[in-house]
């Protein structure tokens, strides 16, 4: 899978600087996710820990079916500059994600309910739009707080679709700064291959470790909303 090298400095730098414009203070109007879909996301994380920076990137398929409680995430990521091919199954009615990588399954408990709405604690930043003329699509942005951590995204004003989220701060009790990105594109309803659901068997012995907020950041598993 192709690996984007084009900087998307531009893009993040614009929500960095309108996301602080809370100029319509309005509250999230129920914003929720069809049932089932799916979609392309380039990924960015970076954080700093024990003072040595670390750089996650990369394109990801992401499979939403929230009547299975379902979330997987598949892709090719660099990781500190290492290549790595990850597949990540969250089961919520598990509450266990399993993370195959390397021909290797791990397992984590889910200490949250699967992301299917905007926060409640979500305020409405603008209504807008992309594009120009007849091109141009009717966008929201909002702006929330995610386990401690600021949430600036933007969605389709119909569909509630995402487009651009980004979550950044100090994650709660570790001292850690983090900012994560995901530029969403090609969404569609519904799920073209059920199977992706389906647990590997690989993944059957693995033991369920609790629950790491600051290794995961880097393997595509901050509860978000999508």
């Amino acid at each position: 899978m192709y690996i984007p090298v084009v900087s998307r400095s531009s893009v993040i730098m614009l929500h960095i600087v309108l996301a602080p414009l809370l100029v319509t203070m309005v509250m999230g109007e129920g914003c929720c996710f069809p049932d089932a879909w799916e979609g392309v996301a380039f990924m960015m994380v970076g954080s700093v820990k024990n003072k040595t920076p670390h750089l996650t990137k990369g394109v990801v398929m992401f499979h939403m079916n929230y009547t299975l409680g379902m979330i997987v995430i598949q892709g090719e990521f660099l990781v500190d500059g290492l290549n790595k091919k990850v597949n990540i199954l969250k089961d919520y009615n598990k509450k266990i994600k399993y993370h195959i990588s390397d021909g290797k399954c791990t397992k984590n408990t889910l200490e949250t309910r699967i992301p299917r709405c905007l926060p409640e604690n979500t305020t409405l930043v603008e209504n807008t739009y992309l594009g120009s003329g007849t091109e141009k699509v009717a966008v929201k942005m909002y702006s929330s707080n995610v386990g401690g951590l600021e949430m600036n995204f933007t969605v389709t004003a119909n569909g509630c679709f995402p487009i651009v989220a980004i979550l950044s701060g100090i994650i709660p009790n570790s001292q850690v700064p983090v900012m994560k990105v995901y530029e969403h594109s090609g969404s569609t309803v519904g799920i073209k291959d059920p199977s992706v659901f389906d647990i590997p068997a690989i993944c059957q012995p693995a033991v369920t470790m609790d629950w790491d907020p600051v290794s995961v950041l880097h393997n595509s598993d901050t509860n978000m909303p999508f």
